[in-house]
């Protein structure tokens, strides 16, 4: 739990197969039902095993940032940090700071989400999903790279198609705070209304 060993496994190309774990995450396993009636299959065993390794993956990377708490606190990595914000959102990257990552890996793998605060759908999934193949593929076996180099092409080059219009003031995707009209139930939606006041005020 220390500095030089998250840089190590950043060089390595650890962070792509981990982002890949919680990616292949089955959210329906976790219902009770589900898993009672599937229990003696040998494809729900192995959903299982990938739900448990996307779990362990979520965790790995929120200790790899520095961001979890308590008893898996770890030194603050920002370079990394700053790559999950953009290839997992700010606020499903805020999430890896949770020991139990339930909520990120249902956001992921769940349904589609367009709040004023939150924005996930499949074609999102899918452009990740892509992006990590090319990062995987583009890695020497064996190889290893600075922090900086192996992050690079999150940081300056990748961004989902769908967010390419949106403008964000404080957190707040603003056409859809619009859309639902502005008032209660979009503020409601909004973690710090009035850090958001402040945005839009400094943004106009």
């Amino acid at each position: 739990r220390d500095s030089s060993l998250q840089l190590m496994m950043i060089g390595s190309g650890a962070v792509w197969p981990l982002l890949r774990c919680i990616l292949n995450y089955d959210p329906t396993m976790e219902d009770a039902g589900n898993t009672a009636d599937r229990a003696e299959s040998s494809g729900a065993q192995s959903q299982s095993d990938s739900n448990d390794r996307a779990r362990l993956a979520a965790r790995a990377l929120g200790m790899m940032c520095g961001v979890t708490r308590g008893k898996l606190q770890t030194p603050s990595n920002p370079a990394l940090y700053a790559a999950m914000k953009i290839l997992l959102t700010d606020p499903i990257a805020i999430a890896l700071r949770n020991a139990r990552p339930a909520g990120l890996l249902r956001t992921l793998n769940g349904p589609d989400v367009e709040t004023p605060t939150l924005v996930w759908n499949s074609k999102m999934r899918g452009e990740l999903m892509a992006f990590l193949g090319g990062m995987e593929r583009g890695r020497d076996e064996g190889g290893f790279r600075t922090a900086e180099e192996e992050l690079g092409m999150a940081t300056t080059s990748f961004g989902y198609s769908n967010l390419a219009d949106e403008v964000i003031v404080g957190g707040v995707y603003v056409r859809i705070f619009v859309n639902m009209g502005g008032g209660r139930e979009a503020i409601r939606e909004i973690h710090d209304p009035s850090a958001f006041c402040r945005a839009l005020l400094q943004f106009i």
